[in-house]
Formats: C-alpha cells, sequence, structure tokens
C-alpha cells in the first residue's frame, strides 16, 4: 500500500529545476515519485517555458525579473518542499 502510494504521489506533476538546485537527488526523489523532471542546461527534456510545468524549484530569497514571463499556472517551490512530500507522503 506504502509503495504504490509513493509511486504516484506526483504522479501528473511536472517539475523544473532551477539551476541553483541540486539536481541529482532532487530529480530522483521526483522521478521515484512519479513525476516528470526538466532542469536549466543541456539534455533537459522539457524547457523552462513549458506550460506543462507544475512546480518550479528555486532556492533563491527572491525570483529574479525574469520568471514575470513564464506561465502563471505554475507553483514555485523550494528544494525542501519535494523532500518534506516524499518524507510524509501527502502534498
Amino acid at each position: 500500500d506504502d509503495a504504490v502510494k509513493r509511486r504516484r504521489l506526483f504522479a501528473g506533476l511536472t517539475f523544473f529545476l532551477a539551476r541553483e538546485v541540486p539536481r541529482g537527488y532532487i530529480e530522483l526523489v521526483c522521478l521515484a515519485y512519479g513525476g516528470k523532471v526538466g532542469w536549466e542546461g543541456l539534455n533537459s527534456p522539457i524547457a523552462e517555458n513549458d506550460p506543462s510545468i507544475t512546480h518550479h524549484i528555486v532556492d533563491r530569497p527572491r525570483l529574479p525579473s525574469s520568471y514575470d514571463s513564464l506561465p502563471k499556472s505554475r507553483e514555485f517551490v523550494q528544494p525542501q518542499w519535494v523532500l518534506d512530500c516524499s518524507n510524509f507522503m501527502f502534498l
């Protein structure tokens, strides 16, 4: 039961990792829990302005003004949010 719940926790969610976010373990957690992941940099399967992105993971005190042009449908969250969700098994 818990294994199924964990695999589906991020199902239907698409994450985009800002450049300052440690990609390795955050990407692993997002994928393991059923999410899709893109990042700033080469070989990202998802572009930063993709409207399917539901959560943009940033680790900055303020969002840069360049983010104002991104779709308004996404939530900006910190990396700790991903880890808390996975630890407590709810969004």
